[in-house]
């Protein structure tokens, strides 16, 4: 009962995150977005691949991206099939896991192949659009020109950490925490992966850091003044944020690592790359699926844990939505502009 109870008050909580609860009062794809992508999710993970399949058809309907949610879904299938046969363990290196998944589903072939052809069909007709289409954009494609931004997955990682902030919880055990960051760093291994992680971050910032022009002209969003507060501070900020983009994305890596393989956290990031980094503009809309995908596998919460995120989301919930009711500005003539996310 304890349990279930626990399920439901977080379920509860989940359901109140800031950026899902604002767009609900708002005419935006966001919601029907989230909604049969988590479906699709949900039945992948229930074996009812078919069923998944056709929610994820109706998701890319809402967004184009979604497709990648569908793959998403795909693969996690396909890792619960061989760890349920005993083909892939959760504990062994990233390497290992690799191996075995290919040669797993090499010794299963029909059955791997029966998991996937409902989403091979979704993607053999999602190419069938893009070639009819001439191009995976639906409206104006100017405003949603392709480039490599990949410091938008470390803009999402910090953004992730903030949110679940309940999590810091799990480490105010300063001799644990301590001890964990200790053997962290005196593993050469995890070093070396440590230094080649901060360097990659650092020629990412360096080389592929872009303002999209809605960014630093539109006002009425939050990433306008976030991006002028904090970036548009010094030229050299968006450096010494570096550690803090390392740190974050280490304790996404390490609190996810409790319930799922390396594999799948492999997978979720890679997907979440596919998704963010092609996107020029910084928009914490594109970031909702890929937090709550992240949110739902997260070891469960303590009552406290809940409590301090119920919190969160609510202070955050009240100070937006006060913001944009009852804060007007006039922009290019036009009065009564609002600000939002």
């Amino acid at each position: 009962f304890q349990d279930s109870m626990k399920v439901a008050c977080a379920a509860l909580v989940v359901v109140h995150f800031p950026l899902l609860y604002f767009f609900t009062f708002l005419y935006y794809t966001d919601v029907g977005s989230t909604l049969f992508v988590l479906m699709a999710y949900y039945w992948s993970m229930k074996n009812r691949h078919w069923l998944s399949a056709s929610f994820g058809v109706v998701a890319i309907f809402f967004r184009q991206t979604n497709i990648v949610w569908v793959g998403f879904c795909c693969m996690c299938a396909l890792i619960n099939h061989l760890r349920r046969n005993g083909k892939l363990g959760k504990d062994d290196s990233l390497v290992r896991q690799i191996f075995d998944a290919v040669l797993g589903c090499l010794s299963m072939l029909l059955s791997s192949i029966w998991i996937a052809v409902p989403y091979v069909f979704v993607l053999v007709g999602f190419v069938g659009f893009v070639i009819k289409n001439d191009g995976i954009v639906v409206g104006d494609r100017t405003s949603h020109e392709a480039c490599l931004n990949f410091p938008q997955i470390l803009y999402f990682s910090v953004f992730t950490i903030c949110f679940s902030s309940f999590v810091s919880l799990r480490y105010l055990n300063i001799l644990k925490t301590l001890k964990m960051v200790w053997n962290f760093i005196t593993s050469p291994i995890n070093l070396l992966c440590l230094i080649v992680l901060s360097a990659g971050m650092f020629y990412a910032v360096h080389h592929y850091t872009y303002q999209h022009l809605y960014l630093i002209s539109d006002n009425r969003h939050f990433t306008f003044y976030i991006w002028k507060k904090i970036f548009g501070y010094h030229h050299d900020v968006k450096y010494y944020l570096i550690p803090i983009y390392a740190v974050s994305t280490l304790v996404m890596i390490n609190e996810l690592s409790y319930r799922r393989s390396s594999l799948w956290i492999l997978v979720f990031f890679a997907c979440t790359a596919i998704v963010l980094v092609p996107q020029k503009l910084l928009e914490f809309r594109y970031f909702i699926i890929p937090y709550l995908i992240f949110r739902l596998n997260l070891r469960p919460s303590t009552w406290l844990e809940l409590l301090v995120e119920g919190l969160v989301y609510g202070v955050v919930n009240y100070l937006t939505m006060n913001i944009f009711l009852t804060r007007t500005h006039t922009q290019d003539g036009h009065t009564g502009q609002r600000i939002m996310w």
